[in-house]
């Protein structure tokens, strides 16, 4: 149609078809006939060349999406392979259960203030609603909270090797950010920056936690993981080692590269569950025979 429209606007009419069509033009209204008809001749032609180019920019955007939603699709599985040696390394890890001497902080915090909230045999993860709600009956100082925990001493060489090597070490807990700063300052490890939850203990011993969130342990870990990394050596190669259920949701989100479980852990049973594949945790100072030494 548009070939035909072209074709009609840019043929010149003949003498028996101006007749024809109506009073005989001037020679001044014939050429200016003439020049109207090139002009919409060129107008039909740049139409043309914006619709092909507004499909074209349609079938580009149509492909971008198409590819987005393939890499979407691509989820990550294997997160066995160690960093290449001479990559810069980005450790995240979680210290509940790996790093201090005793399982789980906040149990023994309540134990120590005479507050239960779940059986003392049981590992499960308590929700959100029974740790705010053990936490309103807990009374105790905050220094004696804190004499009844203690960081394991191959935990503290492993982070004073990372140190030593550059190796950038971020905590990324489900516990609570003044009792991790403060065991870790009195190792000497004050440097070590630390996501995790906030609590606020007044003079007559009360706890008031303010969670970080409303995920299911107060902290979205991958949020934290995602912050952090702006701020890290570009090409890093990111090092998750984990002992919570919450810490999946960094594998889930595509932020890890190389995963640890602490073996039995919620973690662990989490990620065969996802069907990701990740190492065992072998201890602090295996840990920096294997990963610290590439």
């Amino acid at each position: 149609v548009r070939a035909t429209m072209l074709a009609n606007a840019s043929s010149p009419m003949t003498k028996t078809e101006t007749s024809m069509a109506g009073p005989k033009l001037s020679d001044s209204n014939y050429r200016m006939s003439e020049a109207n008809q090139a002009l919409i001749s060129d107008q039909f032609s740049e139409l043309g060349d914006k619709v092909q180019a507004l499909l074209k920019r349609a079938k580009d955007g149509e492909r971008r999406v198409n590819a987005a939603k393939t890499r979407e699709e691509a989820v990550r599985t294997d997160f066995n392979a160690l960093p290449t040696a001479g990559t810069p390394v980005a450790l995240f890890l979680e210290v509940e259960g790996l790093a201090f001497t005793v399982n789980d902080t906040e149990r023994a915090i309540l134990n120590a203030g005479k507050v239960s909230y779940l059986d003392a045999a049981t590992d499960a993860e308590p929700s959100l609603s029974d740790r705010k709600a053990a936490l309103k009956q807990l009374q105790l100082p905050f220094t004696d909270a804190l004499n009844t925990l203690a960081l394991q001493d191959e935990f503290v060489h492993f982070c004073e090797q990372c140190c030593m090597r550059r190796v950038s070490l971020t905590v990324c807990s489900r516990g609570f950010k003044p009792v991790v700063r403060n065991l870790l300052r009195s190792a000497g490890l004050g440097h070590v920056e630390v996501f995790a939850n906030d609590v606020v203990v007044d003079s007559d011993g009360r706890w008031a936690p303010s969670f970080r969130d409303d995920s299911a342990s107060g902290h979205d870990k991958a949020r934290s993981v995602r912050r952090a990394l702006t701020t890290a050596a570009g090409g890093a190669s990111v090092v998750l080692i984990g002992s919570s259920e919450c810490d999946l949701a960094s594998l889930q989100e595509g932020l890890v590269h190389m995963v640890y479980a602490k073996p039995g852990s919620k973690f662990a049973a989490a990620c065969d569950a996802a069907g990701f594949s990740v190492r065992p945790f072998p201890g602090w100072t295996a840990l920096a025979k294997e990963l610290l030494n590439l």
